[in-house]
């Protein structure tokens, strides 16, 4: 996927042409601004994407290590897209961090707490990284785009929920809009 963006899974069969992917990009769009914004009742009881990642129990490690040493993150991509539209399926975990030296270390600190040394103590504390950890975890580390929304921008106004259990957080409904728009036209012109 793009950095800091969403996920680009295959969606459809590699037989179609390419606006098939930006025909479901559009309608993930459509759906995630129309989805009702009564999506707030999740409690401790209610664990709305355990249901998403139930076969990546793998992810809980990472996400625990990661609030653990006190990461700066927000879920984004596939996942995200999920607590507001129940019908999205995610292939993967997305995870956008804080570009700051302080949390690229906090971030070294955890991959380090889970045996991942490839990683430097600042790696994180630049924009554009995508750091997938797909050989142990089925999960991406991102930090913004340049030219995209900034960190701060999309945890402006996040959305409490529970991942594998664990509470993280969301972007807004239109912070995703804004996120998945950008990353079609990212990919359009680039």
């Amino acid at each position: 996927s793009a950095p800091g963006s969403w996920s680009r899974r295959r969606c459809a069969p590699s037989s179609l042409s390419d606006a098939a992917p930006l025909k479901l990009s559009a309608q993930i769009v459509q759906r995630l601004w129309s989805a009702e914004s009564g999506r707030h009742e999740l409690n401790s009881e209610v664990h709305r994407f355990n249901d998403n990642l139930m076969p990546w129990h793998s992810n809980e490690e990472l996400v625990s290590a990661l609030v653990a040493h006190n990461v700066d993150f927000v879920l984004i991509g596939g996942l995200a897209i999920a607590w507001y539209c129940d019908s999205r399926q995610a292939d993967d975990m997305d995870l956008l961090v804080s570009p700051t030296l302080q949390n690229s270390g906090r971030i070294y600190n955890a991959l380090v707490s889970l045996n991942l040394s490839n990683f430097a103590v600042d790696s994180f504390a630049k924009t554009a990284v995508q750091a997938r950890i797909k050989d142990r975890y089925y999960a991406e580390l991102l930090t913004p785009s340049t030219g995209g929304p900034t960190y701060g921008e999309v945890v402006q106004s996040p959305e409490p929920a529970r991942l594998l259990g664990i509470p993280v957080r969301v972007p807004s409904r239109a912070m995703l809009v804004r996120l998945k728009l950008y990353a079609i036209a990212a990919k359009h012109e680039g």
